[in-house]
């Protein structure tokens, strides 16, 4: 989440990740991440930013192969003041990566 934070305090955050191996050398990684977001953007002393959750999977078909699916949702922001909702509160991504 991008934006200009007042008064910028350490946040906290975290990750943790696991390996599943899966048939035919396919291997899944599961993720997932927290992240703690500035309570008051600036110029919005009203506005309350929740902690940012984020799933991911990556899946990988082959170790001999650099291709790498990867899905995510990622839990924003939502309903952040009366009457003010950023529709950010679950955003799905997708992407695949074909490294050279």
């Amino acid at each position: 989440m991008g934006g200009n934070a007042p008064d910028w305090k350490a946040r906290a955050f975290g990750s943790a990740a696991f390996v599943v191996k899966l048939p035919n050398k396919v291997t899944a990684v599961f993720a997932s991440e927290v992240a703690q977001q500035p309570l008051h953007p600036s110029g919005f002393p009203d506005l309350r930013i929740p902690t940012t959750l984020t799933y991911a999977v990556r899946l990988l078909p082959a170790p001999e192969h650099k291709l790498a699916v990867d899905f995510g949702v990622a839990q924003i922001a939502g309903n952040v003041q009366p009457g003010v909702n950023l529709k950010a509160r679950a955003q799905l991504g997708m992407q695949v990566t074909y490294g050279f």
